[in-house]
């Protein structure tokens, strides 16, 4: 109950002390006061009984606004490289991976078709005899879904008839690369006449085995 409401009946129960004590004390009623007095009264213990009953409630404050809950980061969108960049980058990954004697990634980054004709096994076997040191990367050209790679590599050859190990040499070459499947790949360069005859590997058979350069 508020509490002004308390205030005001405590000081009216006060009031009607002061009237009973000056007529002669509590044990003293006066026998003509009305029923309406004497229920005036018990209505305003019954409120102070109300008030003395009723826990006191901290003052109510509006409920602070609460933060609005941070949006979930999205990740910035993939970078889309530029076709030239991308094909220097295939490349450099497939040289990098010739460096290192990585055989089943150079079989990978060759194209669909050829690994279609072309077991890994078959790759392995046909492997040629050339070991490559050091490699650059001199430029690259696209030309719609075909691109062009200048490459400079020093790199030896060895064979078992051969009488002593052949000095490691530069040489430059341009390879081919296809885009397919949504990223480039590797032609496979024939090592010996013309380095891209026209060969349709859709209808080789898995049997062929051809050398590696």
């Amino acid at each position: 109950m508020p509490m002004g409401v308390c205030r005001r009946v405590g000081a009216v129960l006060l009031k009607a002390r002061d009237a009973r004590r000056q007529n002669g004390g509590y044990e003293v009623m006066r026998r003509n006061t009305n029923a309406s007095g004497w229920g005036a009264i018990l209505l305003a213990g019954l409120v102070l009984a109300g008030c003395a009953s009723a826990p006191l409630r901290p003052a109510e404050h509006p409920a602070a606004p609460q933060a609005a809950s941070p949006q979930a980061v999205q990740p910035p969108p993939a970078v889309t490289l530029d076709p030239e960049e991308r094909l220097r980058a295939r490349a450099a990954q497939y040289w990098e991976a010739r460096l290192r004697g990585d055989l089943v990634e150079t079989y990978q980054l060759h194209e669909p078709a050829f690994r279609r004709a072309v077991s890994l096994t078959a790759f392995a076997q046909g492997r040629g005899s050339t070991t490559v040191f050091e490699y650059t990367i001199l430029g690259q050209e696209v030309q719609g879904q075909q691109g062009v790679v200048r490459m400079k590599i020093r790199s030896t050859f060895h064979h078992p008839k051969l009488v002593k190990p052949v000095e490691p040499k530069w040489h430059e070459f341009e390879e081919r690369w296809v885009l397919a499947e949504g990223d480039w790949y590797r032609r496979f360069r024939f090592p010996v006449g013309d380095p891209y005859p026209p060969v349709d590997w859709n209808a080789m058979g898995p049997a062929l085995r051809p050398t590696q350069k």
